[in-house]
């Protein structure tokens, strides 16, 4: 994973089964989290540790649909959210209290492509 990609990146996966035919996933563009000038990052996550809620801020160069996706320590989506927020500051709010206790990591993605940086946090 390029933790800090300066231009727009294009990945796909590659399938290989045991019997050696191959098959590719579709194209998918990630775009840095400032690109162009726009700006789209997670501010804040709090509070960490938490065991019913968490508030996530973060800004948006502009009005998007925004997908959210939690990830415990095996790789597993455990929550996943979507919403169409308004460009600017905004906060979200992440029921955690039917998560198990542990250790998650944050995903956001927009429809334009831009990516925030992870972020991790506990559910105790």
């Amino acid at each position: 994973l390029d933790e800090s990609p300066e231009t727009i990146n294009y990945y796909r996966l590659r399938q290989v089964d045991l019997d050696g035919s191959e098959e590719y996933s579709e194209v998918i563009t990630v775009k840095p989290t400032s690109c162009g000038g726009d700006k789209f990052e997670i501010t804040r996550l709090f509070p960490n540790p938490s065991s019913e809620w968490v508030t996530v801020d973060l800004t948006l160069p502009q009005a998007s649909k925004t997908e959210l996706f939690v990830y415990d320590m095996t790789g597993k989506t455990v929550l996943q959210r979507s919403f169409d927020l308004d460009g600017g500051a905004q906060s979200v709010y992440l029921p955690v209290f039917e998560l198990s206790k542990g250790f998650y990591t944050l995903y956001i993605r927009t429809n334009e492509g831009f990516v925030a940086r992870p972020h991790r946090f506990v559910v105790n």
